[in-house]
């Protein structure tokens, strides 16, 4: 958490393959980007539910031993999802092992990567295999995996189980496999705020809506901390949902990625999938994210305390002002937030901003991208153009 994260996703999309993966993570260390958390994205499979590379990969062990090499962590994707005809459903298809309707076939449930079985996690049939296949890709090199899907909406009430549960059991038990595991993330979670979890924000688009967009961030991380998931990702930087991979106009949108990057600098995970570091980008947003990127490590030991400190109290690693500044008439702000007790964020979400007024809690504070002292109780407007984050130190 305290190191960036970087998903294959933009840059591979459906088609990743052993040179992909390699050129995206040698361009990041190329660039000076700081290395951390590589998370390798779907479609690197043979099939849905094998769990097996496909022969894009020409020798996964040697690629994940290159990029440990680079001093990268690898987590690989996974999914609950396993398809007809595989080797693996063909292994399962007459066991307890995926879902079934309540007329006893198995379940095939549509996702957005198509028509698939599920597993049927009060198993233990479907956990020791799933168990199995994961820790094979352990011995292969992997050190963690990114658990997708797991949604309660691709379970009925009614379904045929091995034990009774619900929808929402489901999920539960897919959140508890991955809890199993150091190095892991999930993208939906039912039931376990509070635990040792990071849980990634729904999927954002590369736009500044209030609901989908950047405008979004902020108030979901404040919910999902106070909701117990205090070890949350912002999702990736700029946006991943309805990837546009390549056709993606760099400088017609580099004041949105600017204000992306910026905001998720100062949340618990900073993860990124476009390419904000290559030769493709203008030079001064190049330059902006390596410095949010290198803020993160500078800011490394205050994050280590932060989640130590959140780990031990239960407190929300990203708090509203109100959580940390009772009856000083916050409860209504959802567009700037507290990390830890000590900065004050407040991001730029919408488009055009130049300055911004603050109304600071009761205290003394510095405006760290000048270094003014100010005293709070009051509104403040400061200067923030696109190259700015602001962020008051609480003195």
């Amino acid at each position: 958490m305290t190191k960036p994260q970087y998903c294959t996703w933009m840059h591979c999309l459906k088609e990743p393959s052993e040179e992909k993966i390699l050129e995206y993570a040698e361009t990041i260390v190329k660039s000076g980007m700081p290395v951390g958390t590589f998370i390798i994205d779907a479609w690197w499979e043979i099939d849905f539910g094998e769990l097996t590379f496909k022969d894009t990969f020409t020798n996964p062990k040697k690629m994940l031993a290159r990029l440990h090499e680079l001093g990268f962590e690898v987590m690989l994707w996974v999914s609950p999802f396993v398809n007809e005809g595989t080797s693996t459903f063909e292994k399962l298809k007459d066991t307890d092992a995926f879902v079934r309707e309540k007329d006893g076939k198995i379940a095939i449930r549509e996702w957005w990567d198509g028509n698939s079985a599920v597993y049927d996690l009060t198993s233990p049939t479907a956990r020791r295999f799933f168990e199995e296949k994961l820790d094979e890709l352990m011995k292969l090199g992997v050190d963690g995996f990114k658990f997708d899907a797991g949604d309660a909406f691709y379970y009925k009430h009614d379904d045929l189980t091995f034990a009774p549960t619900t929808p929402n059991g489901q999920s539960l038990l897919y959140a508890q496999l991955a809890s199993k595991y150091e190095l892991s993330e999930l993208r939906a979670c039912v039931g376990m705020g509070g635990e040792g979890v990071i849980q990634r924000l729904c999927d954002k688009r590369s736009n500044w809506h209030h609901r989908e967009g950047l405008g979004a961030l902020v108030p979901d991380m404040l919910q999902a901390g106070m909701s117990g998931y205090i070890y949350c990702c912002a999702d990736m930087v700029g946006g991943g949902q309805g990837a546009e991979g390549n056709a993606i106009d760099y400088q017609a949108k580099e004041e949105l990625f600017l204000r992306a990057c910026a905001c998720a600098s100062m949340m618990p995970c900073m993860q990124f999938s476009l390419e904000l570091w290559s030769e493709k980008v203008p030079e001064k947003l190049r330059s902006a994210v390596k410095k949010y990127a290198g803020l993160r490590i500078e800011l490394g030991e205050y994050f280590e305390k932060t989640i130590a400190e959140c780990e031990e109290n239960g407190d929300p690693i990203v708090r509203p002002l109100e959580y940390e500044f009772p009856n000083e008439n916050f409860a209504l702000v959802n567009d700037c937030f507290m990390l830890g007790e000590k900065y004050l964020v407040a991001p730029i979400v919408k488009e055009g901003v130049e300055t911004l007024t603050v109304r600071l809690p009761k205290g003394r504070w510095k405006y760290l991208p000048n270094g003014s002292m100010i005293c709070g109780g009051k509104e403040v407007e400061v200067s923030a153009d696109r190259f700015t984050l602001p962020c008051f130190e609480r003195i």
